[in-house]
Formats: C-alpha cells, structure tokens, sequence
C-alpha cells in the first residue's frame, strides 16, 4: 500500500477533529470515506511493510467512531450504524492485527482508552477490557495488565485523594482492573485491592461488584462476592439475597 494513502487517512482523523465535517456538506460523504478506508486498512496483509502503521491508524480511526457517538464529529450520534459495522467486531479486528506483533508499548494505551469508551458511552463497557485481557493471557501477560491497572489506579487515587480530581476515571479503572483480576483467577487480591481503594462508600462497590458478578452468570463468583460483603459487614439488598438464596439452593 502506498504510505500517501495512509496519511490521507490521519489527515482525514485529525481533520474530523477538529470539526471539517460535522456539517451539511459531509452528511453523508463521511460515512463512504470511513467504509473505504476500513476496507482498505482490512485489505492489508501481514507482509506489507505498513501492516503495523496501518493498523495504528485503523485503531485510531475506531476510536474517532467512538467520540462521534457525543454528536461533535460528523452529524450523527450512530456512526457505527451509519457504516453499517459492529463497534465490537471492528474492535476485534484491531486487537486481531496488533497482536499479530505486540508491542509492550501499547499496553498502556490500550488500558487507558478503554477506560475513554466507558467515559464516552458514559457507562462502563464490559466487553473491551474482556476481549483485551483474553489477547494478553494468550501470550502471558495477563497479570502484567492487572498489575499496570493497580499501579495506575494507584497513582490517580492519590490525585484523588489530594483533591478530588478524577474520581469517575478511577470507577472504570476499578472496574477494569477487577475484570482483569476475574480473568485471571485473581479475585480475592483484586476485590481486597477494590474495598482498600474504593472512591465510592462500600454499599454502593458491592453493588456494582455484584452487577458485574452478575453479568457473567458465574454463581461461584456471585456466591464469593456475596459472602466477602457480609464479611466486611455490608448489607446486601432483598434482591441480592434472594439472588444469592436462590443459587444456594440450587447447590
């Protein structure tokens, strides 16, 4: 592929953001310009010597997607509809082609801008840190990630605890960081790490632990978060308990 066309692609990224075509006259020229620029970057084998740049800006290029969704990039709060693509599936092929050659480097990058989705869709997402955490244990480096998310969480919380800044990065980093701890048969260090450092009261961490229990159907991890609650003297609601009386039971 020609390196020129690539850079048509930044420049075409860089413009978006700063608002070229959040108007009337690429109402619909940018959805053609993003569907062809996908298929091309797609298109490109490992061989070529810009699969790895090319990739970088097709990463780049999903993450503009993701920011549109506010309505200030391109007239449209649907962009992946628009283009008629799955956010997760274009997801999928950009972690498929940067783990083709994985670089330390981006592990960070990574970590942070799925912390940026959640903020963007202004709820957390489950689904990047879980496809991304599977990429990292199959070259074995899933607790290398659930280290870097502690240690950040731990350099933001003291921000946090300063004054008062960031408080809404470090929920989903939370979150994050605990997927990441499941995924690695981490929990118990990952749940203590999570009440040690909680920006929000203990009622309030075990609900959204038990959301997130709850969300993948794993009765041995729902049971555990259940009982490690009562432990530190958190009362769960009726529902909760019923939810926990009910697989009990079930056992």
């Amino acid at each position: 592929m020609d390196s020129n066309y690539l850079g048509n692609i930044s420049n075409f990224i860089r413009e978006a953001r700063v608002g070229k075509y959040n108007n009337k006259e690429y109402k619909l020229k940018w959805k053609s310009m993003v569907i062809r620029y996908i298929k091309v970057i797609s298109d490109l084998k490992e061989d070529d010597p810009n699969f790895n740049l090319s990739t970088d800006i097709l990463y780049r290029l999903f993450m503009l997607l993701e920011e549109a969704k506010l309505g200030n990039i391109f007239i449209t709060t649907n962009p992946f509809k628009d283009i008629n693509n799955d956010e997760i599936d274009l997801y999928k092929l950009v972690l498929s082609r940067y783990f083709v050659k994985y670089d330390d480097y981006l592990t960070e990058r990574f970590l942070k801008d799925i912390i940026d989705l959640s903020i963007i869709n202004k709820r957390f997402l489950l689904w990047p840190i879980y496809l991304y955490t599977k990429e990292m244990m199959k070259i074995d480096q899933g607790m290398k990630l659930y280290n870097l998310a502690k240690d950040n969480y731990k350099k933001y919380y003291k921000e946090w605890k300063k004054n008062g800044t960031n408080q809404l990065y470090l929920e989903y980093l939370m979150y994050n960081m605990l997927i990441v701890s499941y995924l690695n048969d981490n929990m118990k260090k990952g749940v203590d790490f999570y009440y040690s450092y909680s920006v929000i009261d203990k009622t309030e961490a075990f609900n959204a632990l038990f959301d997130i229990a709850s969300t993948f159907d794993d009765k041995t991890l729902l049971i555990y978060t259940y009982e490690d609650a009562l432990a530190r003297r958190i009362k769960p609601d009726d529902l909760q308990k019923k939810e926990y009386d009910d697989i009990k039971i079930e056992k």
